[in-house]
């Protein structure tokens, strides 16, 4: 395990010039964190919509269809 405190003092020791690579550095590891996590969730989304039922949809779908037709609802 690393520890933090190793790391603090090894990049106050850093030039700035290294300091701000390093800095680069830890913004892209968060930023592939949050995509991660993004992606992981649109993953299980999508998984659960490819599981799911499409009945629902479909009825409703109809329904919509049927409301157009005889002029009850109006699609802009």
């Amino acid at each position: 395990m690393v520890r933090k405190d190793y790391i603090v003092e090894k990049i106050k020791a850093m030039p700035d010039d290294l300091a701000r690579e390093v800095t680069d550095f830890i913004d892209f590891l968060e930023d592939k964190r949050r995509r991660e996590k993004i992606y992981s969730h649109v993953e299980k989304e999508a998984s659960r919509l490819m599981e799911s039922d499409m009945a629902d949809y479909l009825s409703g779908l109809v329904v919509y269809e049927e409301m157009l037709a005889r002029g009850e609802v109006e699609w802009k």
